[in-house]
């Protein structure tokens, strides 16, 4: 199960890294922690502070889509030209969204 940790309206505020402890401690199946990974340096923190099992990330990806490979800065500055692209489609993102709804937007991205 994955456990969000804040809701909708706290999206730019930090994950309640208790409530996911609470739900990892209360179940006998693998907790993916999601929310706050925005750099590499994030994840053991959150793994800490919440006995998951593992890690989700989804703004932190959209921001630096290689941060996995363990680049702490926006991938798109390393390829001259890259950056307008990634702006471009998450503006469209925001314009989807916007129009239809933010479930609907992401499904249809």
């Amino acid at each position: 199960i994955t456990v969000h940790g804040r809701t909708i309206k706290e999206r730019n505020c930090t994950p309640h890294f208790d409530f996911v402890k609470a739900i990892k401690d209360s179940v006998n199946i693998p907790v993916i922690h999601n929310g706050g990974v925005y750099s590499p340096d994030d994840i053991d923190p959150a793994i800490k502070k919440t006995g998951a099992d593992g890690i989700m990330c989804a703004q932190g990806l959209l921001n630096n889509p290689a941060l996995f490979s363990g680049f702490k800065e926006n991938s798109t500055s390393m390829c001259p030209g890259l950056g307008k692209y990634s702006n471009f489609l998450w503006n469209d993102l925001c314009d989807i969204q916007t129009s239809f709804s933010f479930y609907v937007g992401v499904g249809f991205a």
